[in-house]
C-alpha cells in the first residue's frame, strides 16, 4: 500500500531523515533565491507590531515591550535572522514536527541565539500552544506538506494563535509552470 504523504508520521520522519541537508538542498533547489524568499515574508510584517489593537471593540494602545512570534513549520530556522534583525527584541517560539530539523538550526545556525528561541516539537496542525499568543506568525515553505483539508485547518490555527490585531506572513514555494527555467528546477 502507498505511503500517505500528508501523514503525520511520514512527514516528521521525512524531515528528520533530511535535517542535515535541508538547508543546502533548498538553497540550490532556488537557485539561492530562498534567502530572499524568507527575508520578503518577513519584510511584509515590519510595522505590523506598532498599529492599535482592536479588542472588545475598541482601540486598545496596547505595544509590545517583546515581541512574540511563531514559526510554523519551523525546520532548519532559516527565517530566524531575518526575524530577529527586522524585531530585535522578539522572542521566536519554533514549532516543527521534526526535532531533527531543530537541533540541526542551533548546531549549524543559532547557537548563538539560543535564548531567544524556543522549540515545541508538534504538528503545526494540532499544537496545544495557548490562544491569543503571537504577535506575528511566519511560516516558510511548509504548506506544501498539507492536503487541501489540512490547509484549512492550519488556517484556523494561525487564527487561534494570533492576538487580536495580529499579523501572519506564510510564504511557499510550487511547481513554476511555465517558467522558463521549469526544466531545470524539476530536475
Amino acid at each position: 500500500m502507498a505511503q500517505d504523504i500528508y501523514d503525520t508520521a511520514f512527514v516528521a520522519t521525512l524531515f528528520d531523515r533530511c535535517s542535515a541537508r535541508y538547508r543546502r538542498w533548498s538553497a540550490l533547489s532556488s537557485f539561492g533565491f530562498v534567502w530572499l524568499w524568507r527575508k520578503q515574508c518577513v519584510d511584509r510584517l515590519i510595522g505590523q507590531t506598532s498599529i492599535a489593537r482592536i479588542q472588545d471593540g475598541a482601540l486598545s494602545p496596547r505595544i509590545p515591550k517583546v515581541t512574540q512570534v511563531i514559526d510554523l513549520m519551523s525546520g532548519t530556522g532559516e527565517i530566524w535572522p531575518h526575524v530577529l534583525a527586522a524585531f530585535p527584541r522578539a522572542q521566536i517560539t519554533a514549532i516543527d514536527i521534526s526535532p531533527a530539523m531543530h537541533m540541526e538550526a542551533l548546531a549549524k545556525l543559532h547557537g548563538t541565539r539560543a535564548h531567544k528561541i524556543s522549540h515545541m516539537t508538534a504538528d503545526a496542525l494540532g499544537s496545544d500552544l495557548p490562544a491569543e499568543t503571537a504577535d506575528l506568525l511566519v511560516a516558510s515553505f511548509g504548506r506544501k506538506t498539507f492536503s487541501p483539508t489540512q490547509q484549512t485547518l492550519l488556517a484556523g490555527q494561525i487564527a487561534r494563535i494570533l492576538r487580536p490585531g495580529g499579523s501572519f506572513s506564510l510564504i511557499e514555494a510550487s511547481d513554476p509552470k511555465g517558467w522558463i527555467f521549469r526544466p531545470l528546477y524539476r530536475a
